[in-house]
């Protein structure tokens, strides 16, 4: 069995995902309460404690009787929450059309469907990409009475309580001409599986350079991967044409060696580049940018806007390694927004 914590903590990960036997499983792991108390905050930095509590539920292991007792009422109100959301999101596709927009759900509950247990994945924001008709969305929100505000390229809505957001794109990539080859792959596909995953990678690497990063989008990826049907062949094109080489490689080593699985369309690669990886997923998370906001609210503005540039800077220098185009690329989309931005405030 295993014997470090995070061990411990990815083989209840595991369980989580693809099963378990709860007759023999977990027989040698003698936790204490503060070792389970940090396993579960491991689990909510990571944004998959409904995996995680699930795991330890096909295992004969269990903490003390009230922190199970809590940890299952955790589990009641994620899935509530995600029931909330597949409704939003759901009357969200339904309503559109009458105004000639077309849309389907990305990522959230659409990929949850490739979980055993689909409530149980961690919710999050309705992400809706529009196929048809995006220059009718606004006046029809207004028309509606709907508030909304534009962020960036994208829409944003206030849906009750539940933030849905319109894009144009699967993904948006920094480097544009590989922003207008993976349009013309939307365009030429569709919604189809395979596009579908790669942009779940291209996500996950995107905001391992600008967000950071957890195990429940690197789990959307294994569990599509594990039960979808992918075409192999076929997602190891795009991959290469969008050069997500280097990073899927380093991603797929992770994943074969956290989570058990293996037959990749690309091969994993081990060593520096799945380390800095690693680094991210594990000690990072979700935590970047809450901190940095934290950090960078208490300056004033023109040593905040120097502090971003070096720190987007170094980011990027460290990242070269694992997404050349993209950390490139990156520094000069955030130059050209702050200038477009003064511009258009002025």
């Amino acid at each position: 069995m295993p014997e470090k914590i995070e061990d411990i903590f990815f083989y209840f990960l595991r369980t989580g995902l693809w099963g378990g036997d709860k007759r023999d499983g977990g027989r040698g792991i003698n936790l204490t309460a503060g070792q389970w108390d940090r396993l579960f905050d491991l689990a909510c930095s990571q944004a998959v404690p409904g995996l995680w509590v699930s795991g330890v539920a096909r295992t004969a292991c269990r903490p003390e009787e009230s922190v199970w007792g809590k940890w299952l009422a955790y589990l009641i109100y994620i899935k509530q929450a995600n029931l909330q959301i597949e409704n939003a999101a759901s009357a969200w596709t339904k309503r559109l059309p009458g105004a000639g927009v077309d849309a389907f759900v990305f990522k959230g509950v659409s990929v949850a469907r490739w979980y055993e247990e689909p409530l149980l994945r961690s919710f999050g924001d309705v992400d809706l990409v529009v196929t048809r008709g995006w220059d009718k969305l606004e006046a029809a929100l207004t028309d509606w009475g709907v508030a909304w505000e534009p962020e960036h390229k994208d829409i944003r809505v206030d849906n009750q309580g539940i933030l849905v957001e319109f894009h144009r794109d699967m993904e948006t990539l920094y480097n544009p001409f590989l922003q207008s080859r993976l349009r013309r792959m939307q365009q030429r596909e569709g919604c189809g599986k395979e596009l579908y995953w790669v942009c779940l990678i291209l996500h996950l690497r995107r905001h391992c350079l600008i967000y950071g990063v957890g195990l429940k989008q690197v789990c959307d990826v294994a569990v599509m991967w594990a039960h979808a049907g992918l075409d192999a062949e076929k997602a190891a094109w795009m991959l290469r044409k969008l050069h997500a080489v280097r990073f899927s490689r380093a991603l797929f080593a992770f994943m074969e060696r956290h989570l058990g699985l293996s037959g990749f369309p690309l091969p994993p690669q081990y060593g520096r580049r799945q380390r800095i990886l690693e680094q991210i997923i594990l000690k990072e998370a979700y935590r970047l940018k809450p901190e940095r906001e934290k950090k960078e609210g208490r300056k004033r503005a023109y040593a905040r806007v120097f502090s971003n540039m070096l720190f987007w800077t170094r980011r990027s220098a460290a990242l070269w390694n694992l997404m050349p185009g993209e950390a490139c690329c990156f520094p000069v989309y955030l130059a050209v927004r702050r200038i477009r931005h003064i511009f258009w405030k002025s």
